[in-house]
C-alpha cells in the first residue's frame, strides 16, 4: 500500500498512537483518592476533540443490545465472545457506579469501550471495536 488518507504517511498520527497507549492503560481498580488522571476522568474525556461518550446506559438495556450468538455452540450471550470479561465488569459493580460508552475517532483510527465509572473515574473498561 503506498499512500493513505492522511497524506501519504503510512504511520499512525502520534495522537493516536498516545490516545491507543493510553486507552491500554486505563486503571482496573478503584481509585483510593476523589480525583482522578485526566485520562481517567469521563467528564475530562467527554470535552475532548474526538472524543464522544454515551451514558449512563443500564446493564439490562446493554446486555439486550449486545446479545451475540456463539457460533460453535448456537448458545446467545451479553457481548457473546466478550461475556467472560462482561461478566467481570459486572462484578466489579457498586452500589452508584455507571457504565457509559466511550468512543474516539481520529482520522481513519477508531476505538470504543463499555467503561465502569465510580466516582466520575473510570475503574474498568470492555473494550469493543478497533478500526
Amino acid at each position: 500500500m503506498s499512500g493513505t488518507a492522511n497524506g501519504g504517511n503510512r504511520y499512525p498520527t502520534m495522537r493516536s498512537y498516545i490516545f491507543f497507549a493510553m486507552m491500554f492503560a486505563l486503571p482496573v481498580l478503584a481509585h483510593a483518592s476523589d480525583r482522578c488522571n485526566p485520562q481517567e476522568a469521563i467528564a475530562e474525556l467527554s470535552t475532548q476533540k474526538g472524543y464522544s461518550v454515551r451514558g449512563p446506559l443500564s446493564v439490562k438495556a446493554l446486555e439486550k443490545e449486545n446479545m451475540i450468538v456463539i457460533r460453535e455452540t448456537g448458545q446467545a450471550l451479553p457481548f457473546g465472545y466478550e461475556n467472560k470479561a462482561w461478566l467481570e465488569l459486572k462484578a466489579a459493580m457498586q452500589p452508584g457506579d455507571q457504565i457509559y460508552f466511550l468512543s474516539h475517532r481520529d482520522g481513519r483510527f477508531y476505538v470504543d469501550y463499555q467503561v465502569l465509572v465510580r466516582d466520575g473515574c473510570i475503574i474498568r473498561w470492555l473494550r469493543r471495536k478497533i478500526t
